[in-house]
């Protein structure tokens, strides 16, 4: 390893052992040890610039959320951030405090943040919510009461609720809606669909769609030979004026019916570049030549240094009025509303290369394949050149991995190595080491295979998703106890996890928690009920625990050795083990047994609880096999291969199983 790269990592190290995320700032001797899954919140004063700056970010990023809603006359206005609070799950929560400008009027705002990470999630990676109603900011967003509510009864008859634009369903209406109003339309040329927004759904006797269409004219004649054409086969005319419709519509026994709509022209007309382009929704490019063109001056290259071709494009742009402003007016009275290329002077900037040009093909691979949808294009430009960044530390990670590991665009490719150590790291072992009040395991000192895979004995239920909830905890305890019910009773159970978030008061449900403190709690409520009986939803929420349902009992826990031949003697025998890992080297893990250096992957700072499940030796190197609840999405299909026999990543820090007995 050069001097460079030792160097680097190094520092590297430095930043990981002083990030905070999941359970809080660690606990001192003395203290109660942190807990896996729960917030963690740093010191905004000890923080370098950068690292303060990406917080305030993400409080840009819920004022910018907040003014996609917001009915006022003034945008609201971020300020200052007063705290801010981090927590892992499927993904990252952010519990911010923040002074913001409503209506000229300061004030102090408490809302989560949400960044989600997984499948799940279409149509939009991040959202916001009230932590009160009484919140300033609780108009403009949702309280989390409100959601849960609306996540149980969004399918009800009469109930109303946001769609995804990219349903097949909504897709469907909304093209049918552009032919109905190209049909009664006394234009000559066809108007064709540029964006839809603000997309509604609620079940009557079929489906009523309310949304927003915002439409142009293009170079095709209005008639029945081009019907359903879009952008690509008529293109956008540059004489025409844009114009929004809102629309309602009725799907009733498969047919469409319009029952109401209303367009209003928009004022604006292309002025740079000579064509179409800045009037195509586009994220990067816009799916044509207009970036390799001449911009006003001399160029060859594509990109202009700045941020233009990921900004919003026909879509309405406030440039201040050349006249002097009339302060008694708001700032959006003293602009003209004009679709301008992106408020900035990027065509007249020269075109250079663009250093990410490399990944641009990745990036769009990677959004297809990981349902990433950004909330803005000044999002989704971020996102790409933190993905430029990562695939190179991609390539230096692959490099430098003392193991197999293969290493690429997870679905945590466009989180930044500052992000990630802040959302994903920072649960500290407390000083003294890890600490249980359950016995030591006995260790078998029989002999036991070179390989063994709980999964090919009926031991394993398939891989779970904690979703926006800190509760990985949860999962490590019950995937440890379904095995030992297998094993001792012959039966596999897939065991709630919501039972634990909800009724077990030693832990902290969605805000963290020990497996150790679970299996104590599991004694006291009387046992565990199925993921059936008791389905999980990713909140925490009030306990109902319903004795009759139980299918599973604890006698007892212990804690297993750390000495890796001891852990899998003792696996092969007694079955899964529940454990802590520190998660950073599962960033950009795709395959291959992982082994990352310990500088990097310090083996005391656990944030994360998982389960192992096997072992097993493949050309000469030793491996376990780690169940992670992150979906079968990540990793190998949900599992975490690393290096066995020298403590990676401290794996070996914190392991425990419950006791069963046989019924």
């Amino acid at each position: 390893m050069n001097l460079f790269v030792c160097f680097y990592f190094l520092i590297f190290a430095g930043l990981v052992s002083s990030s905070g995320l999941l359970g809080g700032n660690g606990a001192s001797k003395g203290e109660r040890p942190s807990l896996l899954g729960g917030y963690s919140e740093p010191n905004l004063n000890l923080l370098s610039s950068e690292e303060k700056d990406a917080y305030i970010g993400v409080a840009n990023k819920a004022v910018e959320l907040m003014n996609d809603v917001a009915l006022n006359q003034k945008p609201l206005v971020f300020q200052s951030l007063v705290s801010v609070r981090t927590q892992i799950v499927a993904g990252v929560n952010y519990d911010i405090t923040m002074k913001v400008l409503i209506d000229d009027k300061p004030q102090t705002c408490n809302v989560l943040v949400t960044n989600m990470l997984n499948n799940a999630v279409r149509g939009g990676t991040w959202s916001v919510m009230a932590q009160s109603s009484n919140d300033p900011c609780a108009p403009y967003v949702s309280d989390p009461a409100q959601v849960r509510i609306q996540k149980r009864s969004a399918h009800l008859l009469g109930g109303e609720a946001e769609a995804n634009g990219e349903d097949l369903g909504v897709q469907e209406a909304a093209q049918w809606a552009l032919e109905r109003i190209n049909s009664m339309s006394n234009s000559l040329y066809r108007q064709v669909l540029l964006d839809l927004s603000n997309v509604k759904k609620q079940v009557i006797n079929g489906y009523r769609y309310r949304f927003q269409l915002t439409t142009a004219p293009s170079k095709c004649l209005n008639g029945p030979e081009n019907k359903n054409k879009g952008v690509e086969e008529c293109p956008i005319s540059t004489a025409g004026k844009a114009q929004e419709c809102e629309v309602s519509i009725i799907k009733s026994l498969g047919a469409f019916e319009m029952e109401n709509y209303s367009c209003k022209p928009r004022s604006e007309k292309p002025i740079l570049g000579g064509d179409d382009h800045d009037y195509k929704p586009h994220g990067l490019l816009g799916g044509d030549d207009h970036d390799y063109r001449d911009h006003g001056k001399s160029s060859n290259g594509l990109l202009g240094k700045d941020l233009h071709d990921f900004l919003p494009h026909g879509r309405p742009y406030y440039m201040p009025r050349p006249a002097k402003q009339n302060p008694l007016k708001s700032k959006v009275e003293n602009s003209i509303r004009q679709m301008r290329i992106g408020g900035d002077d990027h065509d007249y900037l020269p075109h250079g290369s663009g250093k990410c040009s490399e990944y641009k093909e990745a990036f769009v691979a990677f959004k297809a394949k990981h349902n990433k949808v950004y909330g803005s294009y000044r999002e989704e430009a971020k996102r790409f050149m933190v993905f430029c960044a990562n695939m190179d530390k991609v390539k230096e990670y692959q490099r430098q991995d003392k193991g197999s590991a293969v290493y690429g665009a997870t679905k945590f490719a466009d989180i930044s190595e500052e992000e990630f150590k802040k959302q994903y790291l920072g649960l500290k072992a407390p000083a003294s080491g890890f600490r249980s009040v359950w016995p030591d395991a006995e260790i078998p000192r029989s002999s036991f295979p070179t390989s063994w895979d709980w999964r090919d004995h009926g031991a394993v239920t398939p891989v779970k998703n904690q979703g926006a909830c800190g509760s990985c905890w949860a999962f490590s305890t019950t995937g440890n106890i379904e095995g030992q019910w297998a094993l001792v009773n012959k039966k596999l159970y897939s065991l709630s996890e919501q039972e634990l978030v909800d009724c077990d008061k030693i832990d902290e449900g969605c805000n963290g928690g020990l497996p150790t403190q679970a299996y104590e709690a599991i004694m006291k409520i009387g046992g565990l009920e199925t993921e059936k009986d008791y389905k999980y939803d990713g909140y925490d929420e009030k306990c109902k625990f319903d004795k009759s349902d139980v299918v599973v009992t604890l006698s007892g826990a212990v804690n297993i050795s750390k000495n890796e031949t001891d852990m899998a003697a003792w696996l092969y025998q007694n079955g899964p083990i529940s454990i802590g890992i520190n998660a950073f080297a599962m960033q950009f893990y795709l395959g291959g047994i992982a082994h990352p250096w310990k500088i990097f992957c310090d083996p005391e700072s656990l944030d994360h609880g998982v389960l192992i499940v096997g072992y097993g030796v493949e050309k000469g190197e030793p491996y376990w096999i780690v169940k992670n609840s992150w979906g079968e999405d990540w990793g190998r299909q949900g599992y975490y291969y690393v290096y066995r026999g020298d403590g990676t990543c401290g794996l070996n820090q914190m392991c425990t199983s419950a006791q069963v007995k046989k019924q």
